[in-house]
């Protein structure tokens, strides 16, 4: 019985840290509206490991783009519930629409403004990072169990995740997923700008003329004469002045 009164209060203290950083990350991105970084990625495979390096860029609400330098590798673009890859090479768009589950939310991790929703489906855990990893704070998720859930939750896109977040805006120094025991994702990000002006179009694909869109797998078509840009809206994000975010900023870095 004390065991278990014992393990009860180390699950509810960490509960309680889990919320309170959550609290804590919020406020520290209710002024971003706007990321860039450089980024390399590596994918770890049986087959081989493939590295690429390119560019990133985060517009609120929920939109991720990323263009690599290498015009064979496949650029991503992430807008609410729809995916799409630019396959520049080719001449190829992919659009999917994503579920509309917690799993989702994985691919804006790091860069949303509230990640309680990620709670949904996995179970959060947080660690301190050494201090080579240039971080202050790390996160590591784990999917749930659909039977400790009285919710079924999704099927299991990744065995865990480990972010890195650095100091003041917490926006990660280094994403690393596992997705088993003979593969992962790594993603390191450097070179960050916050808050910075940004055209419409860089929120964008231009497709050029007779591009091949294909839909959900089934519906397809060409760009039109003269070109297609994807998504036909472009974010225009309304930035905050800079000694808006520099409070911000400031205030919750305090002790």
């Amino acid at each position: 019985m004390i065991t278990m009164v014992l393990l009860l209060a180390v699950a509810t203290a960490e509960t309680n840290e889990v919320d309170a950083f959550f609290e804590e990350f919020a406020a520290h991105r209710d002024a971003i509206r706007v990321v860039r970084a450089r980024v390399h990625h590596e994918n770890v495979t049986p087959d081989g490991v493939f590295e690429a390096e390119g560019t990133l860029l985060y517009a609120a609400p929920r939109r991720i783009v990323f263009r690599y330098d290498d015009p064979t590798v496949t650029d991503l673009l992430i807008d609410q519930l729809r995916l799409y890859r630019f396959d520049k090479d080719l001449e190829q768009l992919l659009i999917d629409q994503l579920e509309d589950d917690p799993a989702t939310e994985a691919l804006y991790l790091g860069f949303d403004s509230d990640l309680r929703r990620l709670r949904e489906a996995f179970e959060v855990n947080l660690f301190i990072p050494e201090a080579r990893e240039g971080a202050v704070q790390g996160i590591l998720l784990r999917p749930k169990d659909p039977e400790d859930d009285d919710e079924v939750a999704p099927a299991a896109v990744f065995e865990e995740v480990y972010l890195y977040l650095r100091e003041d805006d917490y926006l990660p120094t280094r994403v690393i997923v596992v997705n088993d025991a003979h593969s992962h994702v790594e993603m390191r990000f450097s070179d960050y700008e916050v808050n910075s002006p940004i055209e419409p179009a860089e929120t964008q694909f231009f497709l050029p003329e007779g591009t091949v869109i294909v839909e959900n797998q089934e519906f397809f078509h060409q760009a039109p004469e003269g070109g297609l840009m994807l998504p036909r809206d472009p974010i225009i994000p309304e930035l905050p002045e800079a000694e808006e975010y520099e409070e911000d900023t400031e205030e919750n870095s305090a002790p």
